[in-house]
C-alpha cells in the first residue's frame, strides 16, 4: 500500500470478502466487468477484498436487498429507498446526473415517430425499473395501447438485441443502457423520444458496517470518480458522471414509489402485464 494512502480502521467482517452489489440491469458477466475497476480500487483503500456480485433478476436483487443481504450497493433510486426503510441501510452517494427512459427503433424501421408504434409491438424491462414506470408519459400521449408493451425476461441489452433480430419494433431502455452498448450497435438504431429526467442510482451501505469502514469507501468511490484515469473510462464507458451525497429529501421524495413497488414484489416472479 502506498505511504500516506486513506485506510479505514480494522473491521469485524475484515478477513472476509466485501460482498459489493450491483443491481442486475444488464447481463452479469459485462455488468461485472465493467464494475470491477471501482472494485479494484476500493480494495487497498479499505484494507478489504472487493467481491462484485449480482442477482439472477431484478425482483430477487430487490428481494435480498429489503432483507439487508448485502454489504454495500449499487440500487435504482426506487430500490433504494425501499431498502433503506426496511433493512436501515445507509445511503452513502448517488450518480450526479439523472437518467431518463430512451425510445429507440432499428436504424432501418419506417417508424418515424412515436404515434406509428400504435399498433406496433414495443419491449419495456422488468415492471420494476424506474425506466418502466416512465414509459407511462411517453407512449400513453401518443396513443399507444397497453396490449402492444410486451416485458421480455431478459436484461435490457438482451432486449435491444431482440429489437434487432425483428421480435419487437421498439424498446424502451434506461439511458446510461444506452451510452454502454458498444458504438456499432448504437449505429444500428435510432432514438424516438426519451422520457422526463429521474434521480440516478444510489449506494448503500449496511447499517452494521462500521462508521470508519462507510467513510472509507464514500472516499473511495468519490477519489475513483473524480481524480483518477480509470474513473474517467469508467465515466465514459457507463454514462454516470460522478458522484454526490444523496440528501434526505430526495430519498423522500421516492416514497409515492414505494406502494407500487411493494405490490409488484409480491405479485410473483413474472414480468409479464
Amino acid at each position: 500500500m502506498p505511504t500516506g494512502m486513506p485506510r479505514a480502521d480494522p473491521d469485524p467482517g475484515a478477513s472476509k470478502p466485501l460482498e459489493f452489489a450491483l443491481a442486475p440491469y444488464i447481463c452479469t458477466r459485462p455488468l461485472l466487468a465493467m464494475f470491477q475497476p471501482l472494485a479494484d480500487y476500493l480494495e487497498p483503500r479499505i484494507g478489504r477484498e472487493v467481491l462484485l456480485v449480482t442477482a439472477p433478476s431484478l425482483r430477487e436483487f430487490d428481494r435480498r436487498a429489503r432483507n439487508g443481504e448485502y454489504e454495500i450497493a449499487m440500487m435504482s433510486p426506487q430500490v433504494a429507498r425501499s431498502a433503506q426503510m426496511a433493512a436501515g441501510y445507509v445511503p452513502l452517494l448517488r450518480v450526479t446526473n439523472d437518467l431518463c427512459g430512451v425510445l429507440v427503433v432499428p436504424e432501418a424501421s419506417n417508424v418515424r415517430s412515436v404515434r406509428d408504434l400504435a399498433q406496433r409491438r414495443i419491449a419495456l424491462p422488468d415492471r420494476l425499473t424506474v425506466t418502466a414506470r416512465l414509459r407511462r408519459e411517453l407512449l400513453n400521449a401518443a396513443g399507444v395501447d397497453e396490449r402492444s408493451i410486451v416485458y421480455p425476461r431478459t436484461f435490457q441489452d438482451s432486449i435491444l438485441l431482440s429489437m434487432l433480430r425483428g421480435e419487437v419494433d421498439a424498446m424502451v431502455m434506461n439511458s446510461a443502457v444506452l451510452c454502454q452498448i458498444p458504438p456499432e450497435t448504437r449505429n444500428m438504431i435510432r432514438i424516438l423520444g426519451q422520457t422526463r429526467h429521474v434521480a440516478h442510482v444510489v449506494f448503500l451501505a449496511r447499517s452494521t458496517m462500521t462508521t470508519e469502514m462507510r467513510r472509507a469507501i464514500r472516499r473511495g468511490i468519490t477519489e475513483f470518480f473524480e481524480s483518477t484515469p480509470e474513473g474517467e473510462r469508467f465515466s465514459r464507458q457507463t454514462g454516470l458522471l460522478g458522484v454526490r451525497p444523496v440528501t434526505e429529501a430526495e430519498l423522500k421524495a421516492l416514497d409515492h414509489y414505494a406502494p407500487d413497488h411493494r405490490r409488484l414484489l409480491e405479485g410473483g416472479a413474472s414480468s409479464r402485464p
